[in-house]
């Protein structure tokens, strides 16, 4: 099923929103639901086609252990791998953009309860996102054949 662009746009947003506010909640050790009072479902993982393989993938984002690596298979054909990796940059973008409030948010929810919320987002030579290097849980990009 190929979702039109405005329902991949929005399915991405939701992808960062969640794995987002699960990353803040695994960073601090605390569950997500007493940390954020709307922690958003994601609907539809991101469809890409592979005609010459007759193939489709499933592209999303998840909470992944930090060894993580991306197994990219197939898709490491020169001409599918440009729109995987547009797609791939689009993601960790989102998620990067998403932060900011999110972080926001954070430093007051730190603040009520007399603690600190300073954690930059950054990204390791596996594509994983993380807030603090040394937990054992990030942000990766996922593909599954569909």
């Amino acid at each position: 099923m190929d979702i039109p662009l405005d329902k991949a746009i929005d399915n991405s947003i939701l992808f960062a929103d969640n794995v987002l506010k699960n990353l803040v909640a695994h960073t601090l050790d605390i569950p997500v639901e007493d940390i954020f009072n709307n922690v958003v479902p994601t609907k539809h993982p991101i469809l890409i086609n592979y005609a010459a393989k007759n193939k489709k993938y499933y592209m999303s984002l998840e909470i992944v252990d930090k060894d993580y690596m991306l197994e990219l298979g197939d898709l490491k054909d020169e001409k599918v791998f440009e729109s995987v990796k547009g797609r791939m940059i689009f993601l960790l973008n989102t998620v990067k953009f998403l932060y900011c409030p999110i972080k926001d948010y954070m430093k007051k929810w730190a603040s009520d309860r007399d603690k600190t919320f300073d954690y930059m987002l950054g990204i390791d030579t596996n594509t994983t996102l993380f807030l603090d290097k040394d937990k054992e849980k990030r942000i990766g990009i996922i593909l599954r054949e569909a």
